[in-house]
């Protein structure tokens, strides 16, 4: 295997941008929040090594959509869930690749200095297309997380 060091590297520049709209107590004091955002990445330049074109990119051109739902009450809880498509341009048209990324959070606070939040998140390749896809080589998984923070 040949190594890809910096210099064989091109330059890029990575992109994302996204909006919220919130509708404000939706249900009692609950804010409910609607998310998207967009991920880009450019080549600045010319590819310097062709071992380099192959290489997995995440968020090379992805577009999240997701929920809030912020339960404005003493510990600060929140619900989020939403789902990152990577999407595809074949013939100057957008195709949804079939890689796709999902997950549900909870988070909120024990006290003003300790807080907690659990999440679970499931990772697909779908049958996407992209041969530079990350996730090929990782297949589908689930991953679940619990935390416990301290907050100075």
């Amino acid at each position: 295997m040949k190594k890809i060091t910096d210099s064989k590297l091109p330059d890029y520049l990575q992109v994302g941008y996204g909006i919220e709209y919130t509708i404000e107590q939706i249900v009692g004091d609950t804010n409910l929040g609607f998310l998207f955002e967009h991920y880009i990445f450019y080549y600045l330049d010319e590819i310097k090594d062709s071992d380099v074109t192959g290489l997995p990119l995440l968020f090379d051109n992805d577009i999240f959509l997701g929920l809030r739902f912020a339960f404005n009450d003493k510990d600060s809880s929140e619900l989020q869930m939403g789902t990152v498509y990577d999407i595809l341009i074949k013939d100057k048209k957008p195709k949804f690749s079939g890689e796709a990324t999902y997950f549900v959070k909870y988070q909120s606070r024990f006290s003003d200095s300790i807080g907690y939040n659990f999440d679970i998140r499931y990772i697909t390749p779908g049958d996407s297309e992209d041969e530079y896809s990350i996730f090929k080589y990782l297949g589908d998984h689930t991953r679940a997380s619990a935390n416990i923070q301290y907050n100075f």
